[in-house]
């Protein structure tokens, strides 16, 4: 794996991003950001284990959206530090859903979604 050293960050401009769009115009940027511990290392449970995604900036046509991790994992959605939506908790046998207010039109809340789902999984090992 390709992983920074204990002491490199893994917060910066150029981090994993992913764009969302629409007739072929970026609509909005996620970029990730890595749980860190106070001594400003990534943090990580297990030595194979990547540091988890633990908030993600969205910035979208209508503004930037904060989409933070919880530790039940679930996941809220913010803007401007007003909650506007929330995502059930992941890694559960429940079924997940997303409940939002209904300022923004539906399909970028589906987009939002689908990043939250990349979110949520980047820190996805596959043995092989």
């Amino acid at each position: 794996m390709n992983l920074p050293a204990k002491k490199g960050t893994w917060n910066y401009e150029e981090s994993r991003k992913y764009v969302i769009y629409k007739d072929e115009k970026a609509i909005a940027t996620a970029n990730l950001h890595f749980a860190i511990n106070p001594d400003r290392t990534m943090l990580q449970r297990l030595t194979l284990r990547p540091p988890l995604v633990d908030r993600m900036d969205v910035e979208t046509i209508y503004g930037l959206l904060v989409v933070e991790r919880q530790k039940n994992n679930g996941v809220t959605i913010s803007q401007d530090g007003v909650q506007l939506g929330k995502v059930t908790p992941f890694f559960t046998f429940k079924p997940k859903y997303l409940e939002y207010i209904g300022q923004y039109e539906v399909t970028l809340w589906a987009g939002i979604y689908v990043l939250i789902e990349y979110m949520m999984h980047e820190d996805d090992m596959i043995f092989v």
